[in-house]
């Protein structure tokens, strides 16, 4: 649910049952995830964001999970094609000491700088192109282990016709941290969007 409480503030709660954030091992184990949410988002002007959000996820097999995010987004640098942002963001979460068979942190904070580019070319009178270029250093903190740094790189293509139908794709790489290991990730999307105008 969502309210519009001015122009430039609103709030927003959720709950959502095995949302995508549900560890896949939790699923694989027949565990499953429910999730409550609240947050915010404030917009002072046109360039400048920011907001926050906690959650509350609790799984069947016993464990109780709370994390939250504040974060901090600026448009460094804007002409009617290009776009520049970066994005100051803090998380953490609490989690209880039970065992089970995915990460599960007692205790964490992620601390990380990101630069967005977005670049959109216009194809035709129908046919855009949006290109998105992201890039992140992070520290990530996690009780019992010495801090380390992480990153990630992601570029993407999003296809629009007439902002009614919209095809994306995209490839990633990054650098995670568990339980004190670096672990190098590669990953590949994709989604398809329709809108239905009346």
């Amino acid at each position: 649910m969502n309210w519009t409480l001015s122009d430039d503030f609103s709030l927003k709660t959720g709950y959502r049952y095995n949302p995508p954030d549900t560890p896949l091992r939790s699923l694989y184990n027949h565990s499953y995830m429910r999730q409550w949410s609240i947050g915010f988002l404030h917009k002072p002007d046109s360039g400048l964001s920011w907001g926050g959000h906690v959650l509350h996820n609790r799984l069947t097999d016993g464990n109780d999970r709370k994390a939250f995010n504040i974060w901090l987004d600026k448009s460094l640098w804007q002409t009617p094609r290009y776009k520049l942002s970066g994005i100051l963001s803090v998380t953490g979460s609490e989690n209880d000491p039970v065992p089970v068979s995915y990460f599960n942190p007692l205790s964490d904070r992620h601390y990380q700088l990101a630069l967005r580019h977005h670049y959109r070319l216009k194809l035709s009178d129908h046919w855009d192109l949006d290109q998105s270029l992201n890039t992140s250093l992070g520290q990530y903190h996690q009780s019992g282990y010495s801090p380390e740094l992480g990153w990630q790189l992601e570029y993407s293509q999003k296809w629009r016709w007439k902002d009614q139908l919209s095809f994306t794709v995209g490839a990633g790489h990054n650098k995670s941290i568990y339980d004190g290991e670096p672990e190098h990730g590669l990953s590949i999307f994709a989604s398809f969007e329709l809108r239905f105008v009346q």
